[in-house]
């Protein structure tokens, strides 16, 4: 990757998406982008990189190339940690003397597998009647990942971390030879949509819980702060709003 390649994509990054691109990471920011490059017509990432340049304006791929950067891997969250403490935190006192609907916006959300997780555990904890009234929305910027998550379909490692046994069991079916489909009534629970935490005019609505994990870190100090108000900006009062990093 030429030099000037590097500063075209770091640019690009920062715009749309707020990441921080590293100079060390040339080579994992290559295999990225190499599917992008050649399904657009480009024999290199240096001549897509040039294509930029003179025509980000006018062209649609800037977003696609941004959004390809992005580390999107998620994986499946124990139940014992995090999610309990969320449950016990914010969840349950927030059902508990009331009859409305308690809504959770899982920010960044990957593949899904964390949402699915959060739901699972909810599942579990309350009775039927009480679960419904929780409503997830889980929301990314890449449309790759939001595919994914709603496909609810993940390879035989990816159950190996986070998932318990009881719930792969409980909640998934197989798909010979090596992957998993989880259940579509879990599917259907949840509504992924695309969304930019940079975004100052979205729609998305309030929450009264807001998760946000790993995905602040990998942004600018700058973007970080923007994001950070955004997700505030979206907690109801008495709500709760939780970050995490790697």
């Amino acid at each position: 990757m030429k030099p000037g390649t590097f500063q075209t994509l770091r640019s690009l990054a920062a715009r749309h998406t707020g990441q921080q691109l590293e100079v060390g990471k040339s080579n994992l920011l290559e295999s990225r982008l190499k599917g992008v490059a050649y399904r657009s017509g480009y024999n290199s990432i240096d001549d897509l990189a040039l294509f930029l340049d003179a025509h980000a304006a006018v062209s649609n791929l800037d977003v696609d190339v941004a959004t390809s950067l992005l580390d999107d891997s998620s994986r499946f969250v124990p139940e014992h940690g995090e999610l309990q403490s969320l449950f016990e935190d914010s969840i349950k006192p927030g059902l508990s003397g009331s009859q409305k609907a308690f809504r959770i916006w899982c920010a960044g959300c990957g593949s899904g597998q964390e949402a699915y997780s959060l739901l699972m555990f909810i599942r579990n904890q309350l009775g039927g009647q009480t679960a419904s009234r929780v409503k997830i929305t889980a929301t990314d910027i890449s449309q790759k990942a939001l595919e994914r998550a709603r496909a609810g379909v993940y390879g035989h490692f990816q159950v190996q971390i986070g998932l318990s046994t009881p719930n792969l069991l409980k909640y998934f079916t197989r798909i010979p030879p090596r992957n998993w489909e989880i259940a579509p009534d879990l599917r259907a629970a949840i509504n992924f949509q695309a969304h930019n935490l940079l975004d100052d005019k979205d729609n998305i609505g309030t929450f009264d819980l807001v998760i946000c994990r790993n995905v602040l870190d990998e942004m600018t100090s700058q973007h970080q702060s923007k994001a950070r108000q955004s997700l505030h900006s979206r907690v109801t009062e008495g709500g709760m709003v939780y970050l995490s990093g790697r």
